[in-house]
């Protein structure tokens, strides 16, 4: 799998989010119905929303601050408004609060549905 830190601010092909998040010895626990459902769904998103969402995938139960550290963006409104887009669409859910690693506040947790 290759690196997540080696892609410059997010350009880049949806067809190559496939191979980030295709199940290999560390990602198991996705199931092969998780990955056709992500394959349809990627049509219809735009390509910020898309990275996003593999983002997700990569990184449940994290806050919006902790994805955007994690992806290498120093503002996190490069995150929020995707992910508002993303649930307002029903492709990720909240799944608590708790303190989050970045601003060590307490903070909304995020995963893709149905994962």
């Amino acid at each position: 799998m290759s690196s997540v830190k080696s892609i410059s601010q997010g350009h880049i092909v949806m067809d190559q989010l496939i191979d980030n998040i295709a199940p290999g010895p560390s990602r198991k626990d996705v199931q092969q119905t998780s990955l056709l459902a992500f394959h349809e769904v990627r049509k219809t998103l735009a390509q910020r929303q898309g990275f996003i969402y593999a983002q997700l995938r990569l990184y449940p139960n994290s806050t919006a601050r902790e994805l955007a550290m994690y992806i290498g963006y120093a503002d996190p409104n490069k995150v929020r408004p995707r992910m508002t887009e993303l649930k307002k669409m029903g492709l990720i859910e909240p799944t608590g609060m708790r303190t989050c690693k970045v601003s060590l506040s307490t903070a909304q947790t995020w995963k893709v549905r149905g994962i």
